[in-house]
């Protein structure tokens, strides 16, 4: 398979026997996986590992079929050609495999990323938050910050405190509707 419209129509004539990865029940990897599966009207077994590497090492076994997995820990095999990487599940190509489409291209309106965040307790004076954000933002700015997590396939946005909530409340909501649909459990 060399296209996501072609996994679709694969999955769909194997009828719930491909087996798929995730990173663990409840991950930010199965839920994208069952958001395929809704979106395609596939169905596939879910096969969840203790983490990226695990189920990113069942891949290359032949243990599954497919996964979704972060462009950080799957870039160094899909570079090497041992795995092929269909599609990336953000809204924009990765800067870091600009040849691979979005997954939106072929499934309008697919979009799932992970993201890392600084959380504070809700009591942090804001004088403090406003300091760390000023701290990180700058930090994600130097080039050898910037260059080392692009190298490795991350992508630093470093919002405000303020965009950062309006994105965690989105990103709830989505996530809350998806997990009620596909009846996704965490473990």
């Amino acid at each position: 398979m060399r296209t996501v419209n072609e996994l679709a129509a694969y999955a769909k004539a194997k009828n719930g026997a491909l087996n798929y990865a995730s990173n663990g029940a409840g991950s930010t990897s199965h839920l994208a996986a069952e958001l395929f599966k809704s979106v395609t009207g596939t169905q596939m077994t879910h096969i969840p590992y203790k983490g990226g590497g695990d189920s990113l090492t069942a891949l290359l076994a032949n243990e599954v079929q497919l996964e979704f997995n972060t462009v950080v820990s799957a870039q160094p095999q899909v570079r090497a050609g041992k795995v092929r990487a269909l599609a990336v599940t953000t809204a924009k190509p990765s800067r870091v495999l600009p040849e691979v489409p979005t997954m939106a291209a072929s499934l309008p309106g697919f979009e799932i990323d992970n993201w890392y965040g600084m959380l504070v307790p809700a009591a942090t004076p804001r004088k403090i938050i406003t300091r760390l954000n000023v701290e990180l933002v700058k930090a994600l700015k130097r080039p050898e910050v910037n260059d080392l997590l692009l190298r490795e396939g991350a992508e630093p946005v470093g919002s405000t405190p303020e965009q950062f909530e309006v994105f965690l409340k989105s990103e709830i909501a989505k996530y809350a509707t998806l997990i009620k649909q596909s009846g996704a459990k965490a473990e």
